[in-house]
């Protein structure tokens, strides 16, 4: 069981940079279970054009709710839109059951890193209801012995109901 927070902090709509348009979203979040305990902090900048309100947090992570929690295609029905972003988050780590262990009774586990950052930047195209998405996600190790960054890309397509 996990109980999970995230709080962004956003405008209604996006600045305007001369012809294109441009936010800051900083965030907050935290978990608390015997699954994953966490707390984290981290922002999400945007740049394009004919963008939907501010979106939230980006960064994945594996209690992440679904990012668009307004409807950012009510505002614009038929157009096209498009944004590049990129996506910071520093976490502080307390328990990771698929790193740790069983909670209840000893079990395998691994020396995890109790500070983990991710970081990912992608392109986002939107039609009316209909959107694609290319992101690529950056991790730091979680445990010792990890020889490398945790690095994968990701295509989502999306409509709207």
């Amino acid at each position: 069981m996990v109980l999970s927070y995230e709080h962004v902090w956003r405008d209604e709509k996006p600045n305007s940079l001369g012809p294109l348009e441009w936010d800051l979203s900083p965030h907050v979040a935290g978990s608390v279970g015997n699954v994953l305990t966490f707390a984290a902090a981290g922002a999400t900048v945007r740049l394009g054009g004919n963008m939907p309100p501010p979106v939230g947090a980006l960064v994945t992570r594996p209690t992440a709710s679904i990012p668009y929690q307004d409807n950012p295609y009510s505002e614009r029905p038929g157009r096209f839109s498009w944004y590049v972003y990129a996506s910071a988050e520093g976490r502080a780590v307390a328990r990771n059951i698929f790193l740790d262990g069983n909670s209840f009774r000893d079990s395998r586990s691994v020396a995890k890193h109790p500070l983990v950052g991710s970081m990912q930047a992608g392109l986002t195209l939107r039609y009316g209801r209909y959107g694609l998405t290319y992101a690529q996600t950056l991790q730091t190790p979680e445990f010792q012995g990890q020889k490398s960054l945790t690095n994968y890309g990701s295509l989502r397509l999306s409509v709207q109901f």
